[in-house]
């Protein structure tokens, strides 16, 4: 009833998707076998918790936590509203809300990471429980995230799975199945409970099951979309409407049905409580044993930070059955319970470290910049959900050489450059790769550093001090145009540096290292004292890579930005091939850099 009064306030919503949850709802909140948890402390960390994947049944969510006592049932008649924190798909900006919810497929992997953490960390006896629509199981994620939990034996993990047969405007591909359904869970090795979503002696006979699990448990929930809604239930057309002029009707037939109304004498709460305690990390990293007079790789440099920065038991790593060639395998070694293999299942890896995160771990989120890319709406939910992760992508650009085209991550930047809040650090050697770990690990929200796979030389002393900003390598009061670079195309900028110079032309180069937040004031001073003139060098597209990032900030002040960077599809070869073919190698750079002073 408050969901269709809610609705209708706003005037758009879900409530026929409301429906066929409320049953299962008002034990879940109300009855001694369902949630355990403090209403007035819903983000008490000995809670049990509750995902609603299902985020488009929002309405449904905030009027049971209403009625639980949390807040005056009068802010219900806000849901949408501009001023109202009731938004039409849940936000963490609610207390009882840790993940955005809404994008579908993505809240079991979440709830993976919170059931993990809350057994093999934690050793709490806690549970998670992750509510999805049926028509959400057609993403690959759930089944990502299914393999996981069975893997690692997550009994404390219930998925109820609302099977109303209706996705948004047609029935879902396996209706009312709830045998096929049933088959699919088994064949991953999960318990099975199915039930009538509509009959409270089933729902209770299935939650009873929780309390002694060995394997995580499906709650395969037949329902009705529209349930108790006269001449709507089991429609189609209705999805996503308020019930408008069939609500009086609606609402009187479900008062109606209503007996006696006690009020509610809640005491299922937890044994005792733990509440949240919102962390400010500082993270300490002792410089690992590298040898400053040999060639070496950012990526080891990254695994050796990850491997020194990992005595904090906080950090954590997830790797993507790369861990040999992300250099996680160092971490891994050294601190065995701290790192969470994955497997090749991206997706589902971005979803358990938000779920990780929100039980105050810093987890490091592994594999091939490539790769990253497939996790994009993931990641984007990651940011809404105000995450503290970080992200790492190794073989990026056309330096990865002869693997080929489908390995080179040439997109990475752009995409989380896109990412709100988002922390971008491009290290061009071991030193400061070590160092951007520790940047990333102490930064609140979700960061990414990108790694690459050639052997370098290393630019920069074990004892020099990194913030988030740029650095000068080589200049002169006579330099005529700044070059700035990052990764392999850094070193072969410097390369460049030293044939202009014998050629009596100075020009500047400069180390990005920190792409966002970008020092604009850096770059205008350097660019005024360079003939404001810039020539920007990247081994990645040109849409949102270094190039653009510089140009946007520094377009307003009259600076002229041109840029090398990869403009073709790539393919197989060494990487000084590539570089040279692609035009973004040390000959390159002075052709270019010719070509502007002339």
């Amino acid at each position: 009833m408050h969901v269709i009064e809610s609705t209708n306030s706003s005037n758009s919503g879900h409530p026929t998707s409301c429906s066929s949850l409320a049953d299962i709802f008002s034990i879940l909140f109300f009855h001694s076998s369902g949630l355990r948890y403090f209403p007035s402390d819903p983000k008490n960390l000995n809670n049990d918790k509750l995902i609603l994947s299902k985020g488009h049944a929002a309405p449904l969510l905030y009027a049971t936590w209403s009625e639980a006592g949390l807040f005056p049932k009068s802010e219900l008649r806000n849901l949408r509203k501009i001023d109202s924190d009731l938004e039409g798909h849940p936000t963490p900006r609610l207390s009882f809300v840790d993940i955005a919810t809404g994008s579908l497929g993505q809240g079991i992997s979440a709830g993976c990471g919170i059931a993990y953490s809350m057994k093999y960390y934690e050793k709490k006896s806690t549970k998670v429980f992750t509510v999805l629509g049926d028509a959400e199981c057609a993403e690959g994620s759930v089944w990502e995230a299914v393999n996981f939990a069975a893997f690692y034996k997550l009994n404390n993990l219930i998925a109820i799975i609302d099977v109303n047969s209706f996705g948004q405007n047609m029935q879902t591909m396996l209706g009312t199945n709830l045998g096929l359904y049933k088959n699919r869970f088994l064949a991953f090795e999960w318990e099975v409970a199915t039930i009538d979503g509509h009959d409270y002696h089933d729902i209770v006979q299935a939650l009873e099951k929780v309390k002694n699990l060995e394997k995580p448990l499906a709650i395969l929930a037949g329902t009705i979309k529209g349930k108790d809604f006269p001449n709507i239930e089991n429609r189609e057309n209705w999805h996503g409407r308020p019930l408008g002029l069939h609500s009086s009707s609606v609402l009187e037939y479900l008062q109606g049905k209503i007996i006696n109304c006690p009020s509610i004498d809640f005491t299922n709460f937890p044994d005792t409580s733990d509440p949240y305690i919102s962390h400010d990390y500082n993270f300490d990293l002792p410089f690992p044993d590298i040898d400053l007079t040999k060639l070496s790789s950012v990526r080891a440099g990254f695994g050796l930070g990850l491997a020194s920065i990992g005595k904090h038991p906080e950090i954590l790593c997830l790797d993507a059955d790369t861990k040999n060639s992300t250099m996680t395998f160092f971490f891994q070694e050294k601190y065995p319970d701290q790192f969470i293999e994955c497997f090749i299942a991206e997706q589902n890896m971005v979803g358990v470290g938000l779920g990780l995160c929100k039980r105050s771990k810093v987890p490091f989120i592994c594999t091939f910049s490539a790769f990253l890319t497939r996790c994009f709406d993931h990641i984007r939910v990651a940011a809404l959900s105000f995450a503290n992760m970080k992200f790492v992508g190794s073989h990026s650009g056309v330096s990865v050489g002869e693997d080929g085209a489908t390995q080179m991550g040439l997109e990475d930047l752009a995409l989380f450059r896109s990412i709100i809040n988002c922390l971008v650090l491009y290290p061009s050697d071991a030193v400061s790769a070590v160092y951007a770990v520790q940047l990333a690990a102490n930064y609140p929200n979700i960061a990414y550093i990108r790694s690459s796979r050639p052997q370098v030389p290393i630019i920069y002393s074990s004892d020099f001090t990194f913030s988030l900003t740029s650095y000068i390598l080589k200049q002169s009061l006579q330099d005529q145009l700044c070059i700035v670079a990052a990764g392999v195309t850094l070193h072969e900028a410097l390369k460049a540096q030293i044939i202009l110079q014998n050629q009596n032309l100075n020009v500047r180069v400069v180390d990005v290292f920190c792409l966002m937040p970008l020092d604009t004031n850096f770059y205008i001073k350097n660019a005024l004292a360079c003939n404001s003139t810039i020539l920007t060098v990247e081994d990645h597209y040109r849409a949102g890579g270094i190039y653009e990032a510089v140009s946007s900030e520094l377009s307003p002040y009259g600076i002229k930005v041109h840029g090398l960077y990869v403009k073709d599809i790539p393919r197989s070869g060494t990487c000084a091939e590539l570089l040279e073919m692609f035009s973004i190698d040390h000959k390159a750079i002075v052709n270019k850099c010719l070509s502007i002073l002339s």
